[in-house]
């Protein structure tokens, strides 16, 4: 097995929860869309998703391949990190 198989078994919540970044680059406009109408399904007072961490943690989730639940049940300050990394994708903000 190569070492690049090796690393698209771990999972993308594996690897936040080990601390890494976030890896954009296989997220489209379809995706955020998608992302977008789950997190207003439930929390219906969302006005900015770009500043909703209910949004942030639909999109980690959808980079991480993982359900929004598994977000969610990260420790606070992996959580809060990784939607301050989600906020910065989405607002092109640098860190």
């Amino acid at each position: 097995m190569s070492k690049q198989s090796t690393m698209n078994e771990t999972t993308g919540i594996e690897l936040v929860k080990a601390g890494h970044s976030l890896q954009f680059e296989g997220i489209s406009g379809y995706t955020l869309i998608k992302c977008e109408k789950s997190a207003k399904h439930e929390d219906k007072t969302i006005t900015v998703p770009a500043l909703s961490m209910t949004y942030q943690a639909h999109v980690a989730a959808a980079v991480c391949g993982c359900k929004v639940d598994d977000i969610y049940s990260l420790p606070a300050a992996d959580f809060t990190r990784v939607c301050l990394e989600v906020q910065n994708f989405l607002l092109n903000s640098e860190k």
